[in-house]
């Protein structure tokens, strides 16, 4: 998915597009519909009630650096080839699972400490349950 949005962009981008806030806003704008959608309308998910408090303590925090990881990253797409957004996503992978591997406790004899590592979870490996 990931790879597929970067092409996306790339190619708005080589057709003479110039304004990478706008797409940034057009990409939140499509994540909020289809979150409303998933959760109020095919109600896939439960709606969670959280208070103002642990809102701004620890769901504002990430929100603040997913949007500005977005915002950098269809920046950089007017400077920098996508082969180099590629495996820099495939470096930063890498890295995670490495460090998740690291860290992760011996698993006992016969059993797998990670799941599939290409799951379609969205991650690209998966810690296990």
């Amino acid at each position: 998915m990931t790879g597929a949005t970067i092409l996306g962009n790339k190619f708005i981008f080589q057709r003479g597009f110039t304004l990478p806030l706008t797409l940034t806003l057009v990409h939140m704008l499509t994540q909020s519909i289809l979150a409303v959608l998933t959760v109020d309308v095919l109600k896939a998910v439960d709606k969670v009630q959280i208070s103002r408090p642990d809102y701004t303590r620890k769901v504002l925090p990430i929100a603040v650096v997913f949007c500005a990881n977005i915002v950098l990253g269809n920046v950089s797409l007017r400077f920098l080839p996508v082969s180099f957004m590629q495996v820099r996503l495939w470096f930063c992978d890498l890295l995670w699972c490495g460090s998740l591997l690291l860290s992760a406790p011996a698993a006992p004899v016969g059993h797998t400490a990670f799941r599939d590592l290409g799951s379609s979870s969205g991650m690209s490996c998966s810690v296990p349950c």
